[in-house]
Order: structure tokens, then C-alpha cells, then sequence
């Protein structure tokens, strides 16, 4: 799929999971060079501070793991928050404007009678729907290749992926 907007949210998808994987490292990292926790504890406190659970401390925390910590608080929440809100819109960027489109268009051509059939978009359909089009014949168009789809479907209205 070379469609611009999959390849926006993808690039926006793994920057997202790369800032959260820093956070994770960062938080682990932090906490074991700070307080001096064993590296279970230091993924406990990282986890709970990331996810604002709010369990306590595996031990008190002195003035700079305090400090560590508001930072980790901070910077988790607005990660955190740009991570979900990725996530969201790609989910429903891809599911719902890909399935309204081709919703709408099955309603079209599931309204239409006498219409003419094209399978496949090579040279043949191409000329077939130019000649088609030219006369207000309506039709169409069946191509088995996503890519020739998405290229001519701005042209074509009604094109349906398949064999």
C-alpha cells in the first residue's frame, strides 16, 4: 500500500513505540543508577510511575530520585498521551475512512441495472471505460490489483477489488 496517508501514521506509529521504548529505558536506567534498586525494581518503579499507578515505592526516595521521578511523571504523561492518540487515529483513519468509501460505493453499484462490466484495468478496460464514458454508458470496473485500484480511483467511480 503506497497510500500517503497509511505511510503518515506508520512513520507517526514508530515514533511513537521509539519514545516509548526510550521512556521505558530511560525510567529503568534512572532508577537503577539513582536509587541503586535491582533491575526488577527499577522496571517496577518505571512501570508504576509511567502508568501513574500509584503503588508506592519499593523504598523512599531520596531529593534527586524525587526530582528523577516528577521528570519521569512529566514526560511519561505527554509520551504516553501522544502514543494513544497515534494509535487511535491510525486505527481509525485505516478501518473507518477505507470502509465508508467502500461502503458507499457497494450502495452505488448495488443500485445499478443494466450497467456494463469491466474486468480488469490493463489496456483493454482502460479503452473499454474511456468508450463507455464517452457514450454515458455506466460501468464497472473489477480489478484484481489494490495498487491499479487505487491509482485509477479518482478517475473511475465505481471500481471493486476482486477476481
Amino acid at each position: 500500500m503506497s497510500n500517503p496517508i497509511v505511510k503518515f501514521f506508520r512513520s507517526k506509529l514508530k515514533t511513537a513505540v521509539v519514545l516509548l521504548i526510550l521512556l521505558l529505558m530511560t525510567g529503568i536506567v534512572g532508577f537503577k543508577l539513582i536509587s541503586g534498586y535491582t533491575w526488577t525494581d527499577a522496571i517496577y518503579m518505571t512501570v508504576i510511575t509511567i502508568t501513574t499507578v500509584g503503588f508506592g515505592e519499593v523504598e523512599p526516595l531520596d531529593h534527586q530520585a524525587k526530582i528523577f521521578t516528577i521528570g519521569l511523571i512529566l514526560t511519561s504523561a505527554i509520551i504516553v498521551g501522544y502514543a494513544l492518540k497515534v494509535i487511535s487515529e491510525y486505527i481509525i483513519s485505516k478501518n473507518d475512512i477505507n470502509e465508508l468509501k467502500q461502503k458507499k460505493m457497494q450502495k452505488k453499484i448495488d443500485a445499478l441495472s443494466g450497467h456494463v462490466i469491466i474486468c480488469g484495468f490493463g489496456r483493454n478496460g482502460k479503452q473499454a471505460a474511456k468508450k463507455l464514458a464517452t457514450h454515458n454508458r455506466t460501468f464497472v470496473v473489477v480489478e484484481k490489483d489494490e495498487l491499479v485500484t487505487q491509482k485509477h480511483l479518482n478517475d473511475i467511480k465505481l471500481f471493486v477489488n476482486g477476481n
